[in-house]
C-alpha cells in the first residue's frame, strides 16, 4: 500500500512554539523515521515534506498541496504536537469521518502502550490537512509546552514510531512484520552500511561527538543508528 505520511507544518509555519521548542522540527524527525519504518515493512512512503519547507505560500495553499499529495495515497498519518494556554498534557487522535474512527483508535491505543500518558481520546474534528472521505488520521503527540510530555516523546521517540506505524497497520488490515535485523549491532565503522549510515557515524567521529575507544568499537544498535542518520539529514550535526 502507498501510505502518505505528513510531518505537519515546516518552512514560514513553524507550528506550535514553546522556548526553542518549535513543532515543525519535532514533526519533521517523527516523519521521516515513520515513513522508514514503512519502507522497511514493505510499502511506499510517501512524504509530504522532508526537509524543512512549506508546501504553499499561505496556510491553505499548503493545507491544498498536502491534500494533493495525499489523495495518490491509500492511507495518510498526519503527524502534530499540540499547545495550550493552559497546563495540558496526553495523546490524542484526530479524524474527519466516521468510516477513519476505527483507524484513530488504533493508532491511539499503539501509542498509549509505550509510556504512561493521559488518553484524550479520538475526536472528531475537521482537519484541513486531511483528504476529504480518504483513510486519514491525525496523530497529536503530546503538548509542546507541557515539557514532561516533550521529555516522555524524547525518552521514547523510536518506540512512538513504532507504534504510529503499528496502531496505521493495524487500522488499516496490514500485517505487521518483526523485524528480524533489530538486534543487529555495529561494532566496528566498516560494519556501518556505506550506503546510508556510515557517513554520518564518521561525521560525529570528526566532530568528536562519537567517542571511539583504542579498539576502534562503536557498538552502534541499528536503530540507533537510524536515528542519527535520521538527526544528520535534519542537519543537527552541522
Amino acid at each position: 500500500m502507498k501510505i502518505c505520511i505528513d510531518p505537519g507544518h515546516g518552512g514560514w509555519d513553524p507550528g506550535a512554539v514553546s522556548g526553542v521548542r518549535r513543532e515543525k522540527d519535532y514533526t519533521l524527525r517523527l516523519g521521516l523515521r515513520v515513513a522508514q519504518i514503512v519502507t522497511d515493512q514493505g510499502h511506499e512512503a510517501v512524504l509530504t515534506r522532508s526537509a524543512d519547507v512549506s508546501l504553499g505560500s499561505t496556510e491553505a495553499l499548503d493545507l491544498a498541496a498536502r491534500c494533493k499529495i495525499a489523495s495518490g495515497c491509500g492511507a495518510m498519518l498526519s503527524i502534530h504536537l499540540n499547545s495550550a494556554v493552559a497546563v495540558a498534557t496526553g495523546l490524542e487522535v484526530l479524524f474527519e469521518t466516521e468510516n477513519n474512527r476505527s483507524l484513530a483508535q488504533a493508532v491511539l491505543s499503539e501509542i498509549l502502550k509505550v509510556a504512561p500518558a493521559i488518553d484524550r481520546k479520538v475526536k472528531v474534528q475537521k482537519l484541513g490537512a486531511l483528504p476529504n472521505g480518504g483513510r486519514a488520521v491525525l496523530a497529536e503527540m503530546g503538548f509542546i509546552n507541557n515539557p514532561a510530555d516533550v521529555k516522555m516523546l524524547e525518552a521514547h521517540f523510536e518506540q512512538y514510531c513504532q507504534a504510529l506505524v503499528r496502531g496505521l497497520f493495524k487500522g488499516l488490515g496490514l500485517e505487521w512484520k518483526e523485524e528480524e535485523d533489530d538486534m543487529v549491532r555495529y561494532e566496528k565503522i566498516e560494519d556501518v552500511p556505506a550506503d546510508w549510515g556510515r557517513d554520518t557515524i564518521q561525521k560525529l567521529i570528526d566532530k568528536d561527538l562519537l567517542a571511539v575507544p583504542d579498539d576502534g568499537k562503536i557498538d552502534i544498535s541499528r536503530d540507533m543508528l537510524r536515528v542519527l542518520v535520521i538527526n544528520d539529514r535534519m542537519g543537527l550535526y552541522n
